[in-house]
């Protein structure tokens, strides 16, 4: 019998199966990100967004804005630091209309 006439055979076919599977899961797309860090990540998102909405309602006054949240005063504060919210030089230019930080009014002259 000649030889020459088949073409080579690689392995049996269960060999083949299995080189066919590892092919297919190496060129799957990478691995989901773990749902830990997507809820982590979903709860940043939502923590930031309540305390946005509640700090534009409140004009930015973080007591009442604590408040409206019914959380403690120095939490929110926190949560301001962690999430990285904080008022803007152009926000505090708009509260006092001259530019200062300083809580009082421009005196009338």
């Amino acid at each position: 019998m000649n030889t020459a006439a088949f073409p080579p055979w690689p392995g049996t076919f269960g060999s083949n199966r299995r080189r066919q599977f590892r092919r297919t899961k190496a060129q799957a797309s990478p691995e989901p990100e773990p749902i830990l860090e997507q809820v982590t990540r979903a709860k940043h998102q939502a923590e930031t967004e309540a305390i946005l909405a509640a700090l534009n309602m409140m004009r930015w006054n973080r007591k009442k804005a604590a408040a409206l949240l019914k959380i403690d005063y120095k939490a929110l504060l926190y949560k301001m630091k962690k999430l990285g919210i904080q008022a803007g030089s152009e926000r505090e230019e708009m509260v006092n209309g001259n530019g200062e930080s300083g809580a009082e009014a421009p005196a009338a002259g």
